[in-house]
């Protein structure tokens, strides 16, 4: 009997217990979304030094920079399917908060100050296919 077999984990805080290839898959589905959000906050419009240029078109002579962060992830869930070829989904639900500041040219736009403009709640969802987690 394989020690991955009987493995029967039952955390005390909540009200389910993960068994064997569930534990594996649940806690592949952390570090994977862990990973994918590190690379959110890596690349893209994600802080003050990545700051991206946006249009509104009501302000056309308006240049807005704008960059985004994660604030909080609100949960990560991992729900079993039907397929065979896709044996479980990972849910990833979070807040990202956008910040924008304002200007005539891109560089007084990036000068600042940025002002929190809006909240915007985020849900991902992943497959497993094939041992491992994919984002396509």
């Amino acid at each position: 009997m394989r020690f991955r077999d009987v493995l029967v984990i039952c955390l005390l805080s909540t009200s389910y217990c993960l068994a064997g290839e569930d534990l594996v898959v649940k806690t592949g589905f952390d570090i994977f979304s862990n990973k994918w959000l590190q690379t959110f906050s890596e690349k893209g419009c994600s802080n003050l030094q990545r700051t991206c240029v946006v249009q509104d078109p009501e302000k056309p002579k308006t240049v807005i920079m704008q960059y985004q962060e994660v604030a909080e992830v609100i949960s990560k869930e991992v729900k079993s399917t039907a397929s065979k070829a896709t044996p479980y989904i990972g849910i990833l639900k979070y807040v990202v908060f956008v910040y924008e500041s304002e200007g005539a040219s891109v560089a007084e736009a990036k000068k600042g100050p940025f002002h929190k403009k809006r909240e915007i709640t985020m849900t991902e969802i992943f497959r497993y296919s094939n041992g491992k987690w994919v984002s396509n």
